[in-house]
């Protein structure tokens, strides 16, 4: 969809999306099970089945204009590179306002990110939850994930520019259960150290006590709980 408004996706499944070939060695569209390109104001994706997603299984996203008022809930995610993707990519040549806002994602288990069909992309940065990376204009706020049960993900859980530290101007984390393995694989990535707002470089968080201590201190994370799995079942190894 492209400048949706009140638009309603329930209990649909949506399996084996993207991935097709376009010629050459790096020619290869990613593809997402439902999308919205650009603005929109009222978008609702609620019980819903994902399986096999070769990019994102769920996402707005665009080059600017107004994205508000997006929910997902009571959905299941499987197998997909991105389970949850968002960016509103402003671009400083225009004077408009953009903004990245009301995003609610909540109820959602989310399993086995970057795993089976998407495990062979080039560019694999599989996650939970995606939100923009890089510098730009737009306005994020009150994008919530809550209440989500996440399950294995081969690259990060979180992976994103704006973390809010427990406001309202970016990600906010917060009540969540993640079943992760810190061997493989990272609980952050945020970009140019957003989380304490210092430093100018790309800042990795391992999935360890010690950082997810750190990260819950500073309002990240509040409420959730944290365990540690290798449990094959968990990795897609049908």
């Amino acid at each position: 969809t492209g400048e949706a408004e009140n638009y309603y996706v329930t209990n649909c499944n949506f399996e084996w999306i993207g991935g097709a070939y376009q010629g050459g060695d790096d020619h290869v569209r990613f593809g997402n099970a439902i999308q919205n390109w650009g603005s929109c104001d009222g978008f609702f994706v609620l019980d819903c089945y994902f399986r096999d997603v070769y990019d994102a299984a769920v996402t707005t996203q665009g080059s600017g204009g107004y994205m508000v008022n997006f929910y997902s809930d009571g959905c299941v995610l499987d197998r997909c590179d991105l389970s949850f993707e968002f960016f509103n990519h402003g671009d400083t040549s225009f004077s408009e306002e953009r903004e990245l806002s009301n995003i609610i994602l909540t109820n959602n288990y989310v399993i086995n990110n970057g795993v089976g069909f998407c495990n062979v992309r080039t560019d694999r940065r599989s996650a939970f939850l995606y939100t923009t990376y890089g510098t730009n204009e737009t306005n994020y706020r009150n994008i919530v994930y809550e209440n989500n049960v996440n399950v294995f993900s081969a690259e990060f859980a979180i992976f994103s520019a704006e973390i809010a530290l427990g406001q309202t101007e970016g990600t906010i984390l917060r009540n969540n259960v993640y079943y992760m393995d810190p061997t493989v694989s990272y609980f952050g990535k945020f970009a140019y150290n957003m989380i304490d707002r210092s430093g100018q470089t790309k800042t990795l968080y391992p999935y360890s006590s010690q950082y997810l201590t750190y990260l819950n201190s500073l309002g990240v994370e509040v409420g959730s709980k944290f365990y540690v799995t290798t449990n094959p079942d968990l990795k897609g190894n049908r």
